[in-house]
């Protein structure tokens, strides 16, 4: 059997859709060998182009509407008495990883002084995007870095606590967030997932991180938040 998929780039305008988004199926075979019309594979090609094009403004769609959603749930808090402001997505659970392993994260934004059990303060810079995470683990894992495609993020710890069960399991409670710039935080809204490798003295844990959350963040801040005022 012969195959043939002969695509142009030449006077095509859905060539780079093409490239960036592979059509479903877009092939000709034939047993005699014989190449089939020209004219037929460029209608089946086109018809496939139109179909992919479909499904990748559909997905698009998608990642819109949850943005928008996470745009309307984030919060812009006032500390009357510091004056310090600063604006806060929803909390969102990340998959588990394990009975007693598991995290969850939120993003701010905003200056803020935090103090934990741990005894340390710790500002959060107007000019940065923060990823608050309360990670658990079966022991203490000491975070002390997150990378992701190879740049390693500052993290700064918030809180450590310990949290026991009835039936004697105990869970390891570590609270830090990662530093991000205004940059970062606006190249990780085009993506569909960021995933980040928190790595510790003594574990480590892999989060990921929807697009569209930090997308319907970033569209949420304030202006002089978004330019790091």
């Amino acid at each position: 059997m012969d195959l043939w998929l002969s695509p142009s780039h030449e006077g095509n305008p859905f060539w780079d859709d093409f490239l960036n988004n592979p059509p479903i199926v877009a092939f000709t075979a034939s047993r005699s060998g014989k190449r089939m019309n020209p004219k037929i594979m460029t209608v089946m090609l086109v018809v496939c182009l139109f179909l992919n094009v479909g499904w990748s403004k559909s997905e698009s769609s998608k990642f819109l509407k949850k943005a928008r959603k996470i745009t309307r749930k984030t919060k812009i808090e006032l500390d009357r008495h510091t004056g310090y402001e600063r604006t806060v997505s929803p909390d969102k659970m990340i998959r588990k990883r394990g009975p007693n392993r598991g995290a969850s994260f939120r993003l701010s934004s905003g200056r803020v002084k935090l103090s934990g059990t741990s005894g340390q303060d710790s500002f959060s810079r107007r000019d940065h995007i923060n990823i608050s995470v309360m990670a658990f683990f079966d022991d203490w894992a000491d975070i002390q870095t997150a990378y992701s495609e190879g740049r390693e993020f500052k993290v700064k710890l918030i809180d450590k606590d310990v949290d026991c069960y009835s039936y004697g399991d105990c869970a390891h409670f570590e609270s830090f967030f990662i530093e991000l710039s205004i940059e970062e935080a606006n190249e990780f809204a085009k993506r569909e997932i960021v995933e980040f490798k928190l790595l510790g003295s003594r574990d480590s844990m892999i989060i990921e991180i929807p697009g569209f959350y930090f997308l319907g963040f970033m569209n949420a801040l304030p202006e002089r938040q978004a330019k790091g005022r």
